[in-house]
């Protein structure tokens, strides 16, 4: 749990996350407060508009303490943020139509940037205390945090037009486009010291609890997995001879169609397990993980389930560099990269998108037919007004997007196991 800083900690634990994940990294920077135009530059703000206590957690205690109900239960906070994007000003003109106000651009360059620190937070939901920083080393967690027993969850608060519309008139400020989030759970330590009960003087007859009580489930790592990655799954009551583990769909996408039980490795930690490169059975989006024992025959008990995104696994692009004039050819290879459109649907989130750094290639320019191990890309000369250009001389990372999960764009070191970009999935313009 954190202390009186926690609140703080949590700010900058946001900032650190955007900072370390935005393309847009080494030109922008932060600001914390009320939205203030000024100072003129590349900028994001993160300000804490909303806290509130969350009630149901009023009275829970630390599950790693032992049990202490004549004490105090940690404060246990909500917390609000509205982020707003500004530009400095200073924009090359990003193919907007002939004539465009030159003092117009700079509100193309605040849209990017907020672009930007959304598709971060909608890839990040979750921060645990290993989630990696993937520049500089080191973790995305604050150090002050590292006592927290749940990990911060980060999710969109949808504001109608009314409510935020209240909220800069408020701040007494001009309008910007912005948008809000909420972080929870974050304890505050109790500062009040547990009281010491009086002696019992009636004899209590102790009952132990059930040996066959369901599993607990407690964390996931990592929470987003490629195909044949090693999970690992942490929790109470694991050790249960007859512990199962299920992985079923999360987002009604029919895969799979019903939980499917998971091959298991004991570990003194906790269990591992997989999931398999299966296409028949397993497509990218967020995934359903929970575990089953069987005390008796007939009687199964299931655990609580936690939440997975299973990403495509891209391995390899085999054209690195070239031009986007309509002479480059490459396939990107993986696994589980997506669904073909003509099977699923022109329109399902199982069809892959394929990202330049932030420019989508085409549709049109994408031959879907050898999924789910392969996709070939045309690199045709994009349209003038497409956002996000790609331009000589940029080295672009290549990402695979299906059923809202991002590829890897980063490797773990062989040496030291740490997060490094993976220069395999980079193509540079030339």
């Amino acid at each position: 749990m954190a202390g009186i800083n926690g609140i703080q900690r949590v700010t900058l634990t946001l900032a650190r996350l955007l900072a370390d994940r935005m393309e847009r990294r080494a030109d922008v920077v932060f600001t914390f407060g009320m939205p203030k135009p000024t100072p003129a530059s590349p900028r994001l703000n993160i300000f804490l508009y909303h806290v509130k206590e969350t009630p149901y957690l009023r009275n829970e205690q630390d599950p790693r303490k032992p049990p202490a109900p004549d004490g105090f239960a940690p404060l246990a906070l909500e917390l609000g943020y509205l982020i707003t994007s500004y530009s400095g000003g200073n924009l090359t003109d990003p193919g907007a139509p002939s004539g465009t106000p030159a003092d117009s651009l700079p509100e193309l360059d605040a849209q990017e940037i907020l672009a930007d620190a959304m598709r971060v937070l909608h890839d990040e939901p979750i921060i645990t205390s290993k989630t990696p920083k993937l520049h500089g080393g080191g973790v995305v967690l604050d150090e002050g945090l590292k006592n927290e027993y749940e990990p911060l969850r980060i999710t969109p608060r949808q504001f109608d037009i009314d409510d935020i519309t209240k909220l800069w008139t408020a701040f007494r400020e001009d309008y910007q486009r912005s948008v809000a989030y909420q972080v929870s759970v974050i304890r505050i330590e109790p500062s009040k010291p547990k009281v010491t009960a009086l002696p019992v003087l009636t004899p209590v007859i102790a009952v132990s609890p059930s040996a066959s009580a369901a599993p607990y489930l407690e964390s996931l790592d990592p929470l987003t997995v490629l195909p044949l990655e090693t999970i690992r799954l942490a929790g109470e009551k694991l050790n249960d001879p007859t512990i199962a583990v299920y992985v079923s769909d999360g987002v009604n996408s029919g895969f799979p169609a019903a939980p499917e039980l998971m091959t298991i490795t004991k570990t003194p930690a906790g269990l591992t397990f997989q999931i398999p490169n299966d296409a028949t059975k397993f497509r990218p989006g967020p995934k359903k993980v929970e575990a089953r024992v069987s005390p008796f025959t007939g009687h199964e008990l299931a655990s609580n389930q936690l939440t997975l995104n299973l990403a495509p696994g891209v391995d390899a692009i085999t054209v690195a560099s070239g031009k986007f004039d309509g002479s480059v050819t490459l396939d990107i290879t993986g696994k589980l990269l997506g669904a073909d459109p003509a099977a699923v649907g022109t329109g399902s989130p199982l069809v892959p998108v394929v990202l330049f750094g932030s420019y989508v290639i085409p549709k049109a320019d994408i031959t879907f037919t050898a999924l789910p191990a392969k996709l070939t890309v045309k690199l045709n000369t994009p349209d003038p007004n497409a956002a996000n250009l790609p331009k000589t001389g940029q080295t672009l990372p290549v990402r695979v997007v299906a059923n809202g999960v991002e590829s890897r764009t980063w490797r773990p070191n062989a040496t030291t196991g740490a997060p490094e970009p993976n220069p395999n999935l980079v193509f540079t313009v030339t």
